[in-house]
């Protein structure tokens, strides 16, 4: 079956946001700081806001999470937050300068959500894959918790 709407079969949900860092971004050691995605490759509902980086759910419903950072030199921790608060996060990348996390979470309707990162290598790093595929936010509805 095809999607053509926001609904394929068996009431599955397609994508409903994908959103990615357009520009470097300095991140301080030691400082959790919130990743800046400021633009979309997909949001037919415009649920991202990319003035915020924080995507607003349309609906209540359990939906997929995942969460990518690429950095110069460094190790990160990268945390998905919830109106706010952590509700799942990475464990440190152990040198690696690419950090993913993906997740399943139970959204209510208008919780947001954002994702940050830490990095603890006693100097400055930056976010410097800037390309739809690399630091980015994809989130999909799966459905209710009562249909799926």
């Amino acid at each position: 079956t095809t999607a053509t709407s926001a609904t394929v079969a068996s009431g599955l949900q397609v994508p409903r946001a994908w959103a990615y860092a357009n520009a470097a971004q300095t991140i301080s050691s030691g400082v959790l700081t919130q990743i800046v995605f400021g633009a979309t490759l997909y949001d037919p509902l415009s649920n991202f806001n990319t003035s915020t980086s924080t995507y607003t759910a349309p609906s209540a419903g359990i939906y997929f999470l995942e969460a990518r950072v690429v950095l110069d030199q460094v190790s990160i921790r990268i945390y998905v937050r919830v109106n706010g608060s952590a509700v799942f996060s990475s464990i440190p990348s152990s040198g690696a300068t690419y950090g993913a996390i993906t997740g399943l979470v139970n959204l209510g309707l208008n919780d947001t959500v954002t994702v940050s990162i830490d990095q603890e290598s006693g100097s400055t790093a930056h976010v410097v894959y800037t390309a739809s595929n690399y630091t980015l936010l994809s989130v999909w509805r799966l459905g209710s918790t009562t249909n799926i």
